[in-house]
């Protein structure tokens, strides 16, 4: 950065270091907090997940200030340099744009981690109840549910009468470990193409203030499509190995085909090259 040793440019870093430290704070603070969660209700994942509304108004809190530090302090003193701070507004547009993107990435990861330490805490119990069987309500016969996660019915292999086969709450609790373990893994991928987007965005700014053609060309919505496709693929195949199912093309085509629709058809350089591919899916 051209400008990262301006008076002004320290001061402003200095400042946007604050949010990040109190960021740590409330995730400490919170990881201790849910892991007496986990002991106290270890199937209840609906009060588990709750914590995490009133967390996110906290972090919702830190990036407020962010915002408002800059409008009603910081902006007005890069607006009000001589000639030698030209440029100076763009630097400290862009360190508070970096700073809003990292502490989202920073929180996602979080709330990632801490969603997947649910599951691992019950894994142990819930994995020592499958296969999930009970007496067959006729003969006594074992009746075991093929999905031990689901409620279902299922016809008893020596009289065929029909069972209702319901999950234990442990296991019915654990149901959504597989997706959970996924997003934790898959948080850098979805933030890499944050981050991508972010650059293409102070690219095209800089385009503007220099009256170039802002266009963004082909070549980066095409790194964006891949980086997409990349995500989303990545994220159901870790689904697939964690749950032990096959991969769900179907899904990742659809989430696929609402980008196409909702983003990349928007830009007319796309559409010339590639059509509209989400009416071909």
């Amino acid at each position: 950065m051209a400008h990262e040793t301006h008076p002004l440019v320290v001061r402003w870093r200095g400042f946007i270091d604050k949010p990040f430290a109190r960021l740590q704070e409330i995730e400490s603070e919170s990881a201790q907090g849910l892991a007496g969660l986990r002991e106290s209700a270890p199937t209840d994942y609906t009060q588990y997940s709750g914590v995490f509304g009133g967390l996110d108004n906290r972090v919702s809190q830190l990036k407020d200030k962010l915002d408002s530090t800059w409008e009603d302090n910081v902006e007005p003193q890069f607006e009000d340099g001589d000639d030698s701070t030209s440029g100076l507004l763009d630097a400290g547009l862009d360190l508070k744009s970096w700073a809003e993107i990292e502490i989202d990435a920073h929180w996602a990861q979080f709330q990632a981690t801490q969603a997947a330490e649910f599951y691992r805490s019950l894994e142990p119990t819930a994995r020592g109840q499958i296969p999930r069987s009970v007496p067959c309500t006729q003969c006594g016969s074992p009746v075991v549910a093929p999905d031990p996660f689901a409620m279902q019915s299922v016809s008893c292999s020596s009289c065929s009468a029909v069972n209702q086969v319901a999950p234990t709450p442990e296991l019915s609790a654990y149901a959504g470990f597989a997706t959970a373990y996924a997003e934790e893994q898959v948080v850098k991928l979805r933030f890499d193409v944050e981050r991508f987007r972010r650059e293409v965005d102070m690219a095209q700014r800089a385009k503007r203030e220099r009256d170039d053609d802002s266009n963004e060309g082909l070549a980066s919505l095409e790194r964006w499509e891949q980086m997409e496709r990349a995500y989303w693929q990545k994220y159901a195949e870790l689904v697939a190995q964690h749950s032990g199912k096959p991969i769900d093309q179907a899904w990742v085509d659809a989430r696929l085909k609402q980008f196409y629709m909702y983003t990349l058809e928007s830009e007319q350089e796309w559409v010339s090259k590639h059509g509209r591919r989400s009416q071909q899916m």
